[in-house]
């Protein structure tokens, strides 16, 4: 465990995407998709010093309501999100919360992509950031992430090489308890110093994609939910039983156990089970 100080400057040019057109009021889950200003007339305000302390690679910090400068977090300096940070400032948040950064799901998978009818459509893409908040909520106003870009983004040779480029996000809005998942288009996305800046309201991951062909509207699904995972499961039941295994089962403190294999099988007057095995127990006489 080891602790640290973070000091960012920013400027105009490095990130200043809490003005402008493009932000809005984000709520529940028919919100429209999360955007980002893409030509900021204003810059955040001076960067406020902010602790973080740093277990297993993730970066937590507290951060304040009441901070008069903006509040920043680097990522750690050791593991795959290096080099990104998240940016809050003032009035961005109602209460104080801890806020951790760390290494976020792989969001450039199958599972991910085909909902939003990205499935055969990836290049490439950048780590993934998860933003969380001990306290379960959205912010007041948006907070600024700053991203990696895909891995070998540079090397296009296209007039644009990164014309292509998409946010893939996958967030829960606290307003209306739900789970969104979606895309930030590159329109949306501001480039600066080798680094994706976006704006959000909402915690949760973010990735940066750059698929084959050009994505140019937002999108922004229901996250699924994963399918449940059948297990076995052992039931008991207690009481007089007749049995015809003899008196050969082990005893301990007045009981007697066996167990029975059956397909199906029936415990008492209500449960049934398909297939399986069932434990039953009984006072030794």
């Amino acid at each position: 465990m080891s602790m640290r100080l973070t000091i960012i400057l920013l400027g105009a040019a490095a990130c200043g995407c809490t003005g402008g057109p493009g932000f809005f009021k984000q709520s529940g889950q028919d919100a429209a998709p999360l955007k980002a200003a893409v030509a900021p007339a204003t810059t955040l305000p001076a960067p406020l010093v902010v602790v973080t302390q740093e277990i297993n690679g993730a970066v937590k910090a507290l951060v304040e309501p009441s901070a008069a400068l903006t509040q920043v977090m680097n990522a750690s300096e050791k593991g795959a999100i290096a080099g990104m940070s998240v940016a809050f400032p003032p009035g961005s948040l109602a209460v104080s919360t801890e806020v951790t950064l760390s290494e976020g799901e792989n969001l450039a998978s199958e599972a991910v992509l085909k909902p939003l009818a990205l499935g055969t459509e990836v290049q490439s893409s950048g780590p993934a950031m998860e933003v969380a908040s001990s306290i379960e909520m959205d912010a007041q106003q948006p907070f600024v992430l700053a991203l990696s870009l895909p891995t070998g983004a540079g090397l296009n040779l296209a007039d644009d090489p990164l014309a292509n480029l998409i946010v893939i996000y996958k967030v829960r809005i606290a307003e209306s308890s739900s789970k969104v998942t979606g895309i930030i288009p590159r329109g949306e996305i501001e480039i600066k110093n080798g680094l994706a800046y976006v704006a959000t309201r909402f915690f949760g991951s973010f990735q940066t994609v750059l698929t084959k062909t050009l994505v140019s509207e937002a999108k922004q699904v229901p996250t699924p939910v994963a399918a449940p995972v059948e297990v076995a499961r052992t039931y008991f039941t207690r009481g007089a039983v007749a049995t015809s295994f003899g008196d050969n089962a082990q005893k301990a403190d007045g009981f007697q156990a066996w167990v029975l294999p059956v397909s199906p099988a029936k415990v008492g007057d209500a449960a049934t089970l398909s297939a399986g095995f069932v434990t039953h127990t009984r006072t030794s006489e």
